[in-house]
């Protein structure tokens, strides 16, 4: 994958960082690619949100990405044991999205309507919680 913003059009500061974490993933055929690590996805995602995204959370598909990653993953409780940089990174990222009006209604859109599915939101919002205080250790 590219990282010159110049072939891309675009640039993510995430994208360096995370090929250089990158993890090695064998495809079928024997070739390997590098797989972000999922704090790495993470992190890009969040700053392709406040850049191609603007800021809309109902209108990223980035912020859907991130509220995926965070929801359905089983690797989301894993993040308080990341490397510190990453998690202060990620604890002033979420503190400025929970901080957003009405941030968690909007990413209830991102749910089906069922009881269970919505206590995803609250899941979210815990998650993101716990990261902030960890992040600010």
């Amino acid at each position: 994958m590219p990282t010159d913003e110049k072939i891309l059009g675009f640039t993510n500061s995430w994208y360096k960082k995370g090929l250089v974490a990158g993890i090695a993933y064998p495809l079928p055929s024997g070739k390997e690619i590098l797989v972000f690590t999922y704090e790495h996805l993470l992190c890009s995602k969040i700053e392709a949100f406040w850049s191609r995204g603007v800021g809309d959370t109902l209108g990223s598909k980035d912020m859907e990405d991130v509220v995926n990653l965070l929801a359905f993953s089983s690797k989301a409780d894993d993040l308080i044991k990341t490397d510190e940089s990453i998690l202060a990174h990620l604890a002033k990222e979420f503190r400025q999205l929970l901080d957003k009006q009405n941030y968690l209604d909007d990413i209830s859109g991102f749910f089906l309507p069922d009881k269970k599915s919505q206590g995803k939101v609250k899941e979210v919002n815990e998650l993101m919680s716990r990261i902030i205080v960890m992040g600010q250790k």
